[in-house]
């Protein structure tokens, strides 16, 4: 693992002043990495010794933030085939995904140029645009209403069965990964993220008869829109507006997310629940 890109929550100076310790502390104990960051932050870590980040062959993502900075990594390679696997230091509000505390990265870092980790596959999926432009996404689709003060009629079919016309305020379809974000919100189940599946979850139903299905991961889901205006939105950003009987595909993932951790990944995901939901334990 030499190329090494750097992706940081963005205006936080907090933030900003803890990745400029770690790209000291990787340039004094390890010379021989690249280090990458955006053009846009350059300006902000030119003394120190890194480069541009110009759709270099990155063998490693280093995220600092939290589970949105993942989000942003991901949004950066959704386009393209590979995507490099990340190691995550948590310096955000919430984090279900991301592993470590940013404090033990001196640690973390040296089991992972030692090759002491475990690789964590994140299953993503996939949206087919109208205009045949796709998007991989990490935690979910929404096609919502937006700013509009009607309901939605979608027409839900899944590997070419119509299976319902719903009429709702939207609908999400998530991973297992993003189970745990704006599905849990809306009264979706908790999906292990070792679990490859999709779930479809209506955002508010006119129906109560639609409650959230989960239905396997190699389906294809195509919904249209059958009123006159819809948004959609992968992993929070707008990536597309949809005219009446216009539709988009959703299907697995061309390529997995990989989260590189030095835990036990068998009960991490048991204790983050735990402490971030407060269960009982």
């Amino acid at each position: 693992m030499k190329e090494i890109l750097i992706i940081r929550k963005w205006n936080n100076t907090k933030v900003k002043s803890n990745t400029k310790i770690l790209i000291s502390w990787l340039n004094k104990f390890y010379p021989d990495k690249n280090i990458y960051v955006e053009d846009k932050e350059y300006c902000n870590f030119k003394e120190l010794n890194i480069n541009k980040y110009e759709n270099n062959n990155i063998d490693l993502i280093i995220s600092i933030g939290g589970d949105g900075t993942i989000l942003y990594c991901n949004k950066l390679f959704s386009t393209q085939n590979r995507m490099p696997p990340i190691i995550s230091f948590f310096l955000g509000t919430l984090g279900f995904i991301t592993s470590h505390k940013f404090l033990d990265y001196p640690i973390i870092l040296k089991k992972v140029f030692d090759q002491e980790f475990e690789l964590i596959p994140r299953s993503r999926i996939n949206c087919l645009l109208p205009n045949n432009n796709n998007y991989n996404a990490l935690n979910e689709i929404v096609i919502h209403r937006g700013s509009s003060s009607h309901v939605l009629k979608l027409h839900i079919t899944i590997d070419n069965f119509p299976v319902n016309k719903l009429i709702a305020d939207g609908l999400i379809i998530n991973t297992s990964t993003g189970s745990t974000a704006y599905n849990l919100s809306a009264g979706g189940s908790l999906i292990h993220p070792s679990v490859e599946a999709i779930m479809l979850n209506p955002i508010c139903p006119f129906s109560l008869s639609f409650r959230p299905i989960v239905i396997n991961y190699n389906s294809i889901v195509e919904i249209e829109l059958l009123t006159d205006e819809a948004s959609v939105e992968a992993d929070g950003n707008l990536i597309t507006k949809l005219n009446k009987n216009q539709s988009i595909t959703i299907k697995k993932g061309s390529t997995n997310l990989y989260l590189l951790s030095t835990k036990n990944s068998k009960i991490e995901w048991f204790q983050n629940i735990i402490k971030k939901l407060n269960w009982a334990s």
